[in-house]
């Protein structure tokens, strides 16, 4: 699979999380641990650990990587009872970050999902640790996919391998350190919210659990185990009404469900995590090598130590390699259909929760993020939603690594959102239309790095053209507003048109603007303009003369590249056959009669090239872009990152359509016309 494909499989089947109203620590980010200060720790010679004798050895808190191979190293061990050093790093609900990875190894595909703990307790507290505290934690849930990338499996992990654990005591239990359950079977379903698997994670030491409820475990002790462990995790008292009557944000045990950042999860009423993809390269390097290891003897023995060592503790680093084997070995009998009935109680409970918060949105808003100055993609973006009052209302969701968003709104017209990035000056774009399960694609955002902001010297100058032809458009009203796609309230700046077309603002302040340009005899078009002080914008902007009812105009603009887009339209043919226009046959008659015709052909850029039907019949009409310039080369992206823009002009206004963005294909079916209706198609292949 690309990268792009990973990252949708991953943010569509990441976690949603379930801890303890008292949960001290959550899953923190490898820039948080590498920030941690500490000056040193203590290591103890792992060799002499069974007779008591600790041979301690201070060690610079990050140059244990210098000491310390992947999970730990036979000859020593962090002395942790005596020397934890990161009980004060626990991270927050608020603030918390979920690692993704995925591997194919035997001709089978995995997602792995990875949380990073600074510190386990284990049953005790930061202030008060119990036995086998250590520093760092790190826990894991796998995901199998199968031939059409649907999840088919998942994998759970819990303690040690030998180690009893039961679900209400001995009601169900296994020995194996984890789970495997089959993710989507009628008879046997593993708790999930559209696809998202809810898990349950153990207070403390945040072992992964399948339900939420109370778990009783063996602990080790020396060579042996003894039963008389227990751990609590996720939910494991009923709610009431008056507690689903609290919005979950704001309630005990509700604030401790976290959702993934993705698009399907829209929402302001639960606290959601960061989901990052797990950059091995940088966990390997020599200043992260300390996060590779787990700190007490639990995570690192080795085998010819202690036959209940979990020392390999796949998936991450360098023993994703035991992957499959680690599935494979895992324990297949836990059956979520006999259950006990609280924990039943439990599992509804977290999903009632879930469906009577989450957003029931009908349409998707896509688009691209980049910096304005340096034309690279801005990751982990916030898509925010406002209200009538510009507001803020929900988050929507996050940009992925490329700088692409994909967020769930609901339909309607007047839709406003923000696109804000710490280090950079949000943007309000407002007035977005969205039929019901309609997928609508913004232009790229171009987000202007905060250091400009409060400049006023910003130019933004160009011409006014005709679109069916051209003509330079002398004496053209041009007015500025703040905001994209803002066409009421107050205008910043005004001018008109010159004899040559022309225009020119000077002294513009940095930031985000929508330009207004209007004529009598023409259709107010809108046209959303980035200014940054101390540089120059050059914007063409096309006005269509008014049309009559039966008329329909479609103009394409692009960017520099690919040189040559070329419009292509069909529709219902005299004969009962179809006709097609484009530049190889620029015009269609009827009886004399021009019924459509290419009126400019652009082959340098930029465009505009205007197709316009003069009357419009019944019948189905298809509109798309072929890239003539990449034409032998179907794997191009360069049509879909040429920032093409249709716009589809009527008496009544106009309808926009952006390129999607990042998807390789060389024709973008746009959309049809069916009866006098515009419906939206907007692919690529």
């Amino acid at each position: 699979m690309s990268q792009s494909e990973i990252s949708e499989m991953a943010r569509k089947y990441a976690p949603i999380t379930v801890f303890q109203e008292d949960e001290q620590f959550f899953p923190i980010s490898f820039e948080e641990l590498l920030s941690a200060d500490i000056p040193t720790t203590k290591v103890g010679d792992i060799s002499n650990w069974f007779d008591g004798v600790h041979k301690g050895k201070d060690i610079p808190f990050h140059h244990l990587g210098e000491y310390l191979s992947y999970n730990g190293h036979v000859d020593y061990v962090i002395n942790g009872k005596n020397a934890l050093g990161l009980q004060e790093v626990t991270g927050s609900r608020e603030n918390s970050t979920i690692y993704y990875s995925y591997i194919e190894q035997d001709g089978r595909k995995f997602l792995n999902y990875h949380m990073i703990y600074a510190f386990d307790p284990k049953n005790g507290t930061a202030a008060d640790p119990g036995s086998g505290a250590h520093n760092y934690d790190r826990e894991s849930i796998t995901i199998e996919l199968g031939a059409d990338n649907e999840a088919i499996s998942i994998s759970t992990s819990g303690h040690l391998p030998g180690q009893t654990m039961g679900l209400n005591g001995d009601d169900y239990s296994w020995t194996s350190s984890r789970l495997v359950m089959p993710f989507e079977d009628d008879s046997n379903l593993f708790p999930n919210h559209d696809n998202h698997p809810i898990i349950a994670i153990a207070r403390g030491a945040h072992a992964v659990y399948p339900v939420q409820g109370t778990y009783d475990l063996s602990v080790p002790i020396f060579m042996g185990f003894s039963k008389k462990g227990q751990e609590l995790a996720g939910l494991t008292s009923d709610l009431t009404a008056e507690d689903f009557a609290q919005r979950p944000i704001d309630h005990p045990d509700g604030r401790n469900i976290l959702l993934p950042d993705t698009s399907d999860l829209s929402t302001s009423d639960f606290n959601q995590y960061t989901l990052k993809k797990l950059d091995f390269n940088q966990t390997s390097d020599s200043r992260y090598s300390y996060l590779n290891f787990s700190g007490d003897w639990v995570d690192v023995l080795a085998s010819e130590v202690s036959s209940y060592s979990n020392e390999p503790f796949p998936p991450f680093t360098e023993k994703e390699k035991f992957v499959t084997d680690w599935i494979d070995e895992g324990d297949s009998g836990f059956n979520f259909n006999s259950i006990p009935q609280l924990n039943v109680n439990l599992r509804e409970d977290v999903e009632t929760y879930l469906s009577t918060y989450l957003t029931d949105a009908d349409a998707i808003l896509s688009g691209h993020v980049k910096d304005a100055v340096t034309n690279s993609p801005i990751e982990n973006a916030a898509i925010s939603s406002l209200n009538a009052s510009h507001q803020f209302d929900k988050s929507l969701g996050l940009s992925d690594e490329e700088g692409n968003y994909r967020v769930k709104v609901e339909s309607g017209e007047n839709r406003n959102i923000l696109i804000s990035k710490n280090g950079y000056m949000p943007v309000e774009y407002q007035g977005i239309t969205l039929e019901e399960n309609e997928e609508k694609f913004l232009e790229t955002i171009l987000q202007i790095p905060s250091e400009y902001e409060g400049r006023t010297d910003g130019i933004i100058k160009g011409h006014a053209y005709r679109a069916d032809n051209g003509g330079i458009i002398p004496g053209a009203v041009i007015k500025v507003r703040e905001s994209f796609n803002s066409r009421s309230g107050e205008v910043l700046y005004e001018t008109e048109t010159g004899d040559d077309g022309s225009f020119l603002f000077e002294h513009v302040e940095t930031g985000y603007y929508t330009i207004e340009i209007s004529k009598d005899g023409y259709i107010t078009t809108f046209i959303n303009v980035t200014a940054i002080g101390g540089m120059e914008v050059v914007k063409q902007l096309l006005m269509s003369p008014a049309l009559d009812e039966d008329e329909v105009r479609i103009v394409l603009e692009w960017g520099a590249e690919p040189s040559d887009l070329d419009s292509h339209l069909t529709g219902p043919a005299s004969d009962g056959g179809e006709f097609h226009v484009f530049y190889g046959d620029k015009t269609y008659y009827e009886d004399g009669i021009v019924h459509a015709e290419l009126d400019i052909d652009d082959v340098t850029s930029y465009g505009p090239e205007t197709v316009t039907i003069r009357n419009l019949k019944s019948g189905v009409y298809h509109y798309y872009i072929h890239d003539y310039t990449n034409q032998s080369n179907p794997g191009s992206t360069a049509m879909s990152n040429s920032s093409a823009k249709i716009k589809v002009y009527t008496e009544n206004g106009y309808r926009e359509f952006d390129i999607p963005v990042n998807q390789a294909g060389v024709k973008w079916n746009v959309f049809t016309i069916e009866d006098g209706a515009i419906n939206p198609v907007n692919t690529i292949e």
